[in-house]
């Protein structure tokens, strides 16, 4: 997926770490457990795209 642009809003781990353009598990992890929201149903887990511009936002230094 990579240098391709997103066009879904609802984004899988590996489309979430691609928007961002962070390579590790452990950092998106990282980002979850600092407040990232993601929307489980069943045992399906997906990020939105605005919840990844809006975490980015509040976090910025």
């Amino acid at each position: 997926m990579e240098n391709t642009e997103v066009k879904n809003e609802w984004l899988t781990y590996r489309q979430a770490m691609d928007y961002l353009q962070i390579k590790s598990y452990t950092t998106l992890y990282k980002f979850i457990a600092k407040g990232l929201k993601v929307t489980e149903v069943g045992n399906v887990k997906r990020i939105s795209k605005t919840s990844l511009d809006d975490f980015m936002k509040e976090n910025s230094i």
